[in-house]
């Protein structure tokens, strides 16, 4: 009996297949042309690994506590400002051969072309002190582009944090230097 039932199912999707296949070319044909009509886009990553300070709290209590998440919300928001967009999009000619585009425009797609992201470890639901990974992307027509705008992007951060934390070291040694004298 089990082998009628396959045979019956066998019958059954043979006649149909003529039909699946007609279906399958036409989803194929749509699929082919939309791909072959949208503009390439390629999205690079770059990633960085924040660590918590190494200083314990005790030592050296800082005045101002900042985490890793809040000091890359403060590095994020100083690189994304106008100027600091138009200077990336003119230095790699991200809009190179697009004609009419005003400042407006162009710090507005780079804000929607660059996205930030923190992966912060957790426990039971709750973040919890540790290294933060984070992450920053763009896309651009090419990958060599994307890939060029994002380490860029990953240097600036970089550099910013630095100039930030040597401010505070400077910042906390002043005041040191002054309970001293």
């Amino acid at each position: 009996m089990n082998s009628l039932d396959l045979k019956y199912y066998f019958s059954v999707f043979a006649r149909r297949l003529p039909y699946l296949l007609v279906i399958l070319a036409f989803i194929s044909a749509i699929g082919l042309t939309v791909a072959f009509i949208l503009p390439p886009s390629y999205q690079s990553t770059a990633r960085m690994l924040v660590e918590p300070a190494q200083i314990p709290g005790q030592l050296a209590q800082s005045t101002v506590p900042v985490n890793a998440v809040e000091q890359i919300q403060i590095i994020q928001q100083r690189l994304m400002t106008r100027a600091n967009l138009l200077d990336l999009a003119e230095r790699f000619e991200v809009y190179a051969g697009v004609e009419g585009m005003s400042a407006d425009d162009i710090v507005s797609d780079m804000r929607s072309r660059t996205t930030f992201s923190t992966d912060r470890p957790t426990r039971a639901g709750r973040p919890v002190e540790g290294a933060t990974i984070i992450s920053v992307s763009f896309m651009a027509p090419t990958g060599a582009l994307a890939a060029d705008v994002a380490n860029e992007i990953k240097t600036l951060i970089l550099q910013e944090n630095v100039a930030l934390r040597t401010g505070r070291a400077t910042g906390t040694l002043d005041f040191f230097e002054q309970e001293v004298n």
